[in-house]
């Protein structure tokens, strides 16, 4: 589930849906646009990780917080949240 607050309202939709609506938006490369994304932290224990980023998509600053799992020797994103717009 990726689920977020981009100016203040709530929004949450499936994967499949967030795959698909971010394939419709094209990549910034093919926007000419550079591509702005930061690690701000990273913290694993054993098989379970959380990372923060920042980033910069559709003309929107965004902080991600990304739960991840390793499974089978890889590490996947289980859980996407995020927040767009004021900080308060």
């Amino acid at each position: 589930m990726i689920t977020g607050h981009k100016d203040g309202r709530f929004t949450e939709m499936h994967l499949d849906t967030f795959v698909d609506f971010a394939a419709s938006q094209g990549s910034a490369q093919a926007a000419d646009e550079p591509f702005d994304m930061l690690i701000v932290s990273l913290d694993v224990t054993g098989n379970v990780a959380v990372v923060k980023v920042t980033d910069h998509y559709i003309g929107h600053d965004f902080i991600d917080y990304l739960a991840l799992l390793k499974k089978d020797g890889q590490w996947r994103i289980y859980n996407k949240l995020w927040h767009s717009g004021p900080l308060t």
